[in-house]
């Protein structure tokens, strides 16, 4: 019962999908709909050809300042008799989501250096159950408390280049290093008792904290046929991991208390820990290939942008990275009210790309939206002469909030007589994830 219980440690490893952090503040505004439309750092992540269309050097700080996730998981454990234990927790998180830099080189061509954080989550989950229990014909009552927690989280480095072609064509790639470290603990005990007294008990304890190293390349197009249309294409490849460390801690002890005569209240005590450390320099894929594209129309002073993606399937069995086709759509609309403020909004979908277990769990889908500002106050630097141009720097202030709601099926697990092994369980999970961007940039 104690291993299969478990099983849903890597589930909430994954807690969380692919585009729960809105990186960069133009992705803020208009709910990640910028395949079409970035024109500042985080180019460098979205579409590496949006740093050709850069009007000035440009230094970026995006930082959601708060993320908040509510989750409910009806139903993680059950058992054959009716019984069955829910699971609730929540996650407040501070997150340095985004920092960048791109500087023009002349006219056609552009640079960008930038990081980023993709994914960062960091959870505490308890859930315990009580059951009736019918062993060598006596009732006995059963209990069960887990206790799991972890964290995950990804950043990267990338640097970029791009150039403006002729005809409305642009290009630019970008390498990204990527970072990974998790991890996940688990402290599960079981227990049995009749009429209050405890005959038997167990506890489980594992450890397992794992970093890899690796790298992906982006590469970018846009093209605007019309000075009131703009086209993108981006293709992010399979990334990639060279280095792996993991370990891998654990614990097992079992105390029997045995009713014979001769030995009433004696006891019987097992116990097995071991702590195992894998580090290899090899090759495996962590991410699957991604494609995004889109489009945007000018309309008056605004701009409305519609853009979707497509990831393919990834089978990566010693990570236990099993993904599916999926695919996502995103909108997102950004109009200036006056000279310094601008107003955004978006929808999207960050549907969950785990494939399904045999017991149907494995997915949770998210739909929400944004809305936020953006405030731009420029000064004007004093010329060396009076006849001579001066400079002028931008400071802006992005604000925006960003709301999801979650639901699909998470690995559980189910307790059936006579034995009580654990099997794979689909249960019902609810997410609600609010998060606050508070982003800052200088333009010169």
């Amino acid at each position: 019962m104690l291993a299969g219980l478990l099983s849903t440690l890597p589930s909430l490893a994954r807690a969380g999908n692919d585009d729960s952090i809105l990186l960069g503040n133009d992705a803020a505004l208009t709910a990640g709909a910028v395949v079409a439309t970035v024109n500042d750092g985080s180019a460098l992540w979205y579409n590496p050809a949006g740093l050709a269309t850069v009007n000035d050097d440009s230094v970026d700080v995006g930082a959601t300042a708060l993320a908040l996730r509510t989750y409910r998981i009806r139903g993680l454990i059950a058992t054959d008799s009716g019984a069955s234990a829910d699971a609730n927790f929540t996650e407040f998180l501070s997150i340095p989501s985004a920092v960048t830099w791109a500087r023009r080189i002349d006219e056609r061509s552009a640079f960008g250096v930038g990081l980023f954080a993709s994914r960062i989550n960091d959870f505490t989950l308890r859930t315990a159950i009580d059951f009736p229990v019918r062993a060598g014909g006596v009732d006995v009552d059963a209990s069960a408390l887990s206790v799991r927690s972890g964290e995950d989280a990804r950043y990267h480095a990338a640097l970029g280049y791009a150039i403006a072609l002729p005809r409305g064509f642009a290009i630019g790639a970008s390498l990204v290093g990527d970072y990974r470290s998790v991890g996940l603990s688990s402290i599960e005990t079981f227990s049995l008792g009749v009429q209050g007294t405890t005959i038997a008990s167990g506890n489980q304890a594992l450890l397992i904290e794992q970093t890899m190293y690796g790298f992906h390349a982006r590469i970018g197009v846009t093209y605007a046929p019309t000075s009131r249309v703009r086209l993108g294409l981006s293709l992010e490849t399979p990334s990639a991991y060279f280095r792996r460390v993991t370990r891998v801690t654990g614990a097992d002890t079992t105390s029997v208390l045995q009713t014979q005569e001769e030995n009433p209240l004696g006891a019987e005590l097992s116990s097995e820990s071991d702590d195992v450390t894998d580090s290899k320099w090899g090759f495996g894929m962590v991410m699957p290939l991604r494609v995004r594209f889109g489009g945007a129309v000018r309309v008056g002073d605004g701009t409305i942008s519609l853009e979707g993606d497509v990831a393919s399937k990834l089978d990566e069995n010693e990570l236990e990275e099993r993904r599916r086709v999926n695919w996502n759509v995103r909108a997102g609309a950004r109009f200036p009210v006056s000279e310094s403020l601008s107003l955004g909004a978006g929808f999207f979908t960050d549907r969950g790309p785990e494939r399904r277990d045999e017991s149907g769990a494995g997915v949770v889908d998210f739909y929400g939206g944004t809305v936020g500002f953006e405030w731009q106050k420029g000064r004007w630097l004093a010329s060396e002469t009076a006849d001579a141009p001066r400079d002028r720097l931008t400071f802006s202030t992005t604000g925006a909030l960003r709301y999801a709601y979650g639901s699909g099926k998470f690995a559980g697990s189910r307790l059936d007589a006579p034995d009580y092994e654990a099997k794979a369980h689909a249960a019902e999970i609810h997410v609600h994830e609010v998060t606050v961007h508070i982003g800052s940039g200088l333009y010169f």
